[in-house]
């Protein structure tokens, strides 16, 4: 029996195109020589092509037809996309694309060979990219801002019948700081959840410092140090619920309410930290807790979303008796998200921004290129000053493509949108001209930024239809695969003019003159000049603004922990610090090519000039990243093992105020005795850059002879 092709891919396509024709396996088989028992193999993945074809030919529709064709092109380079993929046609053209350089290149002079060689690499970059069809939508916002709210009504995961409008959530939401960790709505096979719980480690580190706080209430009046401790108020509701210690709040018979926290009471019994640590942990059954996942059945008396809110909320709470505390949920669906016909999309609910957006859990999907963040703010705020850092701090680690993978999503309550006045005063006429006044607002506020591109749209959950709204926040999806496609259809221009072009003499000299001037600059460039900065200044600064208990908090866990990560903010500092340097020239280079653009004599330059420059970008962005991952892990080993000074932090809580200044100044002073570390991820960041600069002098180094250095050599 011949092996099963690509997976059932293309079997299961001629199935689909034949059920499309409404035709039996039977019908078909007396078109061909074959069985009905050989096509059914061959649409369950066993077949050969010439199988294919043949069972194509006899159904002989239109579909059927351009299937043949599809399958009779040759995949040398890449892999075949599946025959209805949505950017078949594109990823084709690269292929063949492709194909011809690898033809061009066989009978091409060194210098025309470099060349093409870029042009090949971001052909193949933009094909990959098309290939998968996956893409998150990350929902970013402080708590409270309702974007919980916001995606449950886009998703259409609500009970429309539950009153009032909170109890539709199919997700819980509340006032704020109610999702408990980072939420994934994500496409599956049926109803159901499944949860990564938090490591043991991490849990019994958050029930110890839950045991340290109530230990430090009992007798103690300072209402400021008991602030500074104790978990988050999310995992704190979860850790009372698991061991069955929630706070009891009843009314007397005057009808004063009096609560009572069986918490406390169990602290005053035992006292010791460590030993109320431990009863806390046996009352939480963690053992009985392993279950990862639950599914829908139809056996249930609950509707499908009824129960999934139900679950979901016990899983939130920690009330579900099989699940320990979530680090990640994941809600599946059986229909595709945001009901898109070929993508799969995945909703992220990030978990809401207190204190600090300097965190990773959030930073991390602005580095993705396949992931659009909504930035959400309040109406009467926007843009929030979390928005904006968010974006500035984007900016600073060198992410050229911010503005065109991030919009802002203002949620309206109400009737603040027709509450806004104009310039004179008067009112909004309706709703819709009152989110034109905001957006006015909103976009003056990004200019300062340069993001001025970041699209800005409105949406009111109780009285706006979701179904616009949501369409154009995937339209915002689907753009981003447009560009990668455009820029195939570009580079196929391209390489037709390379082709044209590449024997006259008159071209040749007209790329020697233009790559001259580049190679001047590149030769003059190859320092970034000294750099000053600190790159533990940006943990300092966060140290200060965080919440003191979230500094607590870090220093008993080595520097780890969310809200205050050392290492992380480490390496976003290093790469703050590189981008700054680095990005500037790119500035520069930016400057010099578009001078040259300008300069109609050098058209036929013009292709190749813009290539330099965006293959400078993309090996400036990958050199950032590298950064920011040796800025963060140069430290774990030093600083994560210097038990002294970990034990020092430790002891100054307690011993007045100043707390967050005396923290700060002791990461200041180990940062300053450790100053050859620094220097080592500095000299890290020159030596890259001079390597960029090196490739971009190879890459023409044919072209212009101003590419070789003093010495001579290349």
């Amino acid at each position: 029996m011949p092996e099963r092709n690509q997976d059932g891919i293309m079997g299961a396509t001629v199935e689909k195109i034949r059920r499309a024709a409404n035709l039996t396996q039977a019908e078909v088989a007396k078109r061909t020589r074959m069985s009905a028992a050989a096509i059914s193999r061959v649409e369950n993945g066993y077949g050969t092509l010439e199988d294919m074809r043949g069972i194509l030919d006899a159904i002989n529709t239109e579909e059927a037809r351009d299937c043949k064709t599809f399958l009779s092109h040759k995949w040398r380079h890449l892999e075949r996309p599946p025959f209805h993929h949505p950017d078949r046609d594109h990823l084709l053209l690269a292929e063949q694309l492709l194909e011809e350089t690898q033809q061009l290149k066989s009978d091409a002079s060194a210098s025309f060979e470099k060349q093409i060689v870029i042009y090949e690499d971001e052909i193949k970059g933009a094909a990959r990219f098309l290939i998968e069809e996956s893409h998150d939508i990350a929902f970013v916002g402080e708590i409270g801002v309702g974007k919980t709210t916001a995606i449950c009504s886009l998703a259409d995961l609500r009970l429309r019948e539950e009153k009032p409008f909170i109890r539709q959530m199919i997700l819980e939401s509340g006032a704020g700081g109610t999702t408990i960790c980072e939420v994934q709505i994500v496409g599956g096979p049926a109803y159901g959840m499944i949860v990564e719980p938090r490591t043991e480690l991490n849990l019994f580190q958050d029930v110890d410092d839950f045991s340290e706080s109530l230990v430090m209430r009992l007798g103690n009046t300072d209402k400021d140090a008991i602030s500074t401790v104790g978990v988050s108020r999310e995992s704190e509701r979860a850790i009372r619920n698991m061991a069955g210690l929630s706070v009891v709040t009843q009314r007397d018979q005057n009808g004063k309410r009096h609560r009572h926290d069986p918490a406390l009471e169990l602290a005053k019994k035992i006292s010791n930290a460590t030993d109320l640590k431990f009863d806390i942990l046996t009352r939480m059954n963690l053992a009985s807790r392993k279950n990862p996942t639950v599914w829908y059945s139809n056996t249930l008396n609950d509707s499908p979303l009824k129960w999934l809110q139900s679950i979901y909320t016990k899983i939130n709470n920690g009330r579900h008796p099989d699940f320990s505390v979530p680090d990640r949920i994941k809600v599946m669906l059986p229909d595709p998200v945001l009901n898109h016909e070929y993508l799969r999309l995945q909703i992220i609910d990030t978990k809401g921004i207190d204190q600090t957006s300097q965190r990773e859990d959030i930073e991390r999907h602005f580095d993705n290129p396949r992931t659009l963040v909504v930035l959400c703010s309040k109406f009467m705020s926007a843009p929030d000053t979390t928005v904006q850092t968010l974006l500035q701090r984007a900016n600073d680690v060198g992410i050229s493509d911010v503005a065109d993978r991030t919009l802002i999503l203002v949620l309206a309550q109400k009737d603040e949108a027709v509450e806004m006045k104009d310039h004179d005063g008067s009112l909004a006429a309706d709703e819709r001209e009152g989110y034109d006044m905001k957006r006015e607002h909103v976009e003056a506020a990004l200019v300062p930024l340069g993001l001025t591109q970041v699209p800005v749209i409105f949406f009111n959950s109780m009285s706006d239809g979701h179904v616009s709204t949501r369409e154009e926040i995937v339209g915002f999806v689907e753009r981003i695969r447009e560009r990668k496609a455009e820029r195939i259809k570009q580079l196929s221009k391209i390489v037709e003019r390379l082709k044209y072009h590449r024997e006259e003499e008159e071209t040749k000299t007209v790329l020697t003159n233009a790559m001259r001037r580049v190679a001047i600059w590149l030769r003059n460039s190859a320092n970034i000049g000294e750099v000053s900065e600190r790159l533990h200044d940006q943990l300092i600064s966060t140290i200060m603004s965080v919440h003191a208990r979230s500094v607590w908090a870090s220093t008993r866990r080595n520097g780890k922990w969310p809200n205050l990560d050392y290492y992380y903010q480490m390496g976003r500092g290093a790469r703050t610090v590189a981008a700054k340097h680095v990005q500037r020239r790119i500035t520069e280079l930016n400057s010099v090519i578009q001078n040259l653009v300008a300069d109609e004599e050098l058209s036929r330059a013009h292709d190749l000039l813009k290539e330099i420059l965006s293959y400078a970008s993309h090996k400036v962005m990958v050199m950032l990243q590298s950064i920011e991952l040796r800025g963060r892990t140069e430290y774990v080993e030093s600083l994560g093992n210097d038990f002294e000074f970990w034990a020092k932090c430790q002891e100054r809580w307690g011993q007045g105020i100043g707390y967050r200044d005396d923290i700060a100044s002791l990461s200041e002073e180990w940062f300053n005795h450790d100053m050859d570390t620094q220097r080592e991820i500095i000299a890290v960041i020159v030596s890259d850059w001079k390597k960029i600069v090196c490739r971009l002098r190879e890459l023409i180094s044919d072209i212009s002879p101003a590419t070789l250095d003093d010495s001579g050599s290349k």
